[in-house]
C-alpha cells in the first residue's frame, strides 16, 4: 500500500490534518528540547524571554506550520535555520503531495 493509497481511503482531509498536527508535535518537541537544553539559546534563537521551553517550542512549530511568522522566534545559527527549512518544506510538500493525488 502506497502513501496514495492511504490517503484515498477514507476521509482525505483528516488524514492530511493528522499527518501536519503529527509533523507540527514533533517539531514541537524538537525546538522545545532545543529551548530546554541549547546553554547560548540567546546567541542561537530569538525569543520572548518566557522560562517555558516546550511551549515555545509548541509555540514556534505552530506559527512555522501555518505560515503566519510573527518573527519573535527565528534560528541565528546554522542549524536553527536547517530545522526550520525541514519543517516547513515537509508541512508544504505534504499539502501540494495531498492536493495532486487523483482518487478515482
Amino acid at each position: 500500500m502506497s502513501f496514495g493509497d492511504f490517503l484515498c481511503k477514507g476521509n482525505k482531509a483528516v488524514k492530511v490534518l493528522g499527518i501536519i498536527l503529527a509533523i507540527q508535535l514533533i517539531f514541537g518537541l524538537i525546538y522545545g528540547l532545543i529551548f530546554q537544553f541549547d546553554k547560548d539559546i540567546d546567541n542561537s534563537w530569538s525569543h520572548s524571554g518566557m522560562d517555558t521551553p516546550f511551549l515555545n517550542g509548541f509555540y514556534a512549530s505552530t506559527i512555522i506550520t501555518t505560515s503566519v511568522g510573527f518573527g519573535d522566534f527565528y534560528p541565528k545559527n546554522a542549524i536553527g535555520k536547517l530545522l526550520i527549512k525541514i519543517h516547513g518544506a515537509s508541512v508544504f510538500l505534504l499539502i501540494l503531495y495531498a492536493g495532486t493525488v487523483t482518487c478515482i
